[in-house]
């Protein structure tokens, strides 16, 4: 078996990005940036806010948000053709109403101003994903300004498409060149908006076997949002739990004072945190449902 060398894989990582943004970026993104509303002058959310918040699987999976007459969100999107306002079974686990009160609460005096108020995003690929994280990111600083946001990236690339903090900076030019997301410099510049790089996300460590310095880092952090496949299986250990076993359980090793949200698509029968119903019920629509992308989940520890 032949190994590619860093430095290819470099190289290699440096054509995809540079492909994979100006292939992709007119046709996908500006119909999704389009429809960001501005928030008024109250800051109050418009009735019905529509933002990207995540595109997986090369943009075949996208949950958007879109604030309820209650206030709270009801998120909705498409995973491979389902989309998700009519066909609700193609999100298994939905505790995004959980997650906007968890931003609300780091709104409040008690975690202004100190890193309790930072939401931290482990960030997956470069390319059409990572232009959808840096809409949603530029979302959630603008509708809640006192939070600040860290982006965790790989300090070198494992695959070809993983995301690293010099991909960041490319993507967030990429945004500027079709005048959206504009703002997301003016984050970095005033530090609301900051990158951090660590060996452990190259690494095949489950969640539980961080290093001191990452652990101490992340637990001091009020919400910490990881994405992908490979971060969910590496966050439950890659065990092949019952399905129905509690996420909750599982994260017990979790800190208690930083609240935890997984968002993911199933491609490995890694699934924890279902009941018997909702597993039956994506056996009878997709009998490849754990594996095949087609099904995703926003689950949520506090």
């Amino acid at each position: 078996m032949t190994m590619t060398s860093p430095a290819r894989l470099r190289a290699h990582h440096s054509e995809f990005v540079k492909h994979s943004i100006s292939s992709r970026l007119p046709d996908i993104l500006l119909s999704v940036v389009n429809e960001m509303p501005q928030i008024d002058q109250e800051g109050e959310h418009a009735s019905k806010i529509k933002v990207a918040a995540k595109g997986l699987a090369d943009g075949t999976f996208t949950i958007t948000s879109i604030n309820s007459s209650d206030g709270g969100p009801c998120w909705i999107g498409k995973v491979g053709g389902h989309n998700l306002e009519t066909d609700a079974h193609s999100l298994l686990v939905d505790d995004s109403k959980q997650v906007y009160q968890k931003l609300l609460q780091l709104q409040t005096p008690q975690f202004e101003g100190g890193s309790s108020s930072v939401v931290t995003i482990i960030l997956d690929n470069c390319g059409t994903e990572l232009l959808y994280d840096l809409i949603f990111v530029e979302y959630l600083l603008r509708t809640f300004p006192k939070i600040s946001i860290c982006l965790h990236c790989k300090s070198h690339p494992v695959f070809v498409s993983d995301a690293l903090k010099v991909d960041v900076m490319t993507h967030i030019d990429e945004l500027k060149t079709i005048g959206k997301a504009g703002s997301l410099s003016e984050y970095c510049d005033s530090g609301r908006l900051s990158l951090s790089e660590h060996d452990f996300y190259t690494s095949p460590l489950s969640f539980w076997e961080m290093p001191e310095d990452l652990k101490a880092s992340l637990f001091n952090y009020g919400l910490v949002i990881t994405k992908g496949d490979a971060n969910y299986r590496r966050l439950v250990g890659d065990g092949l739990w019952p399905h129905s076993t509690k996420f909750q359980h599982v994260l017990s090793y979790w800190n208690k004072s930083t609240s935890l949200l997984a968002v993911r698509t199933c491609k490995a029968p890694v699934v924890i945190g279902l009941d018997y119903k909702i597993q039956d019920k994506a056996k009878a629509i997709d009998s490849k449902w754990l594996v095949n992308g087609k099904f995703g989940m926003l689950q949520f520890k506090k």
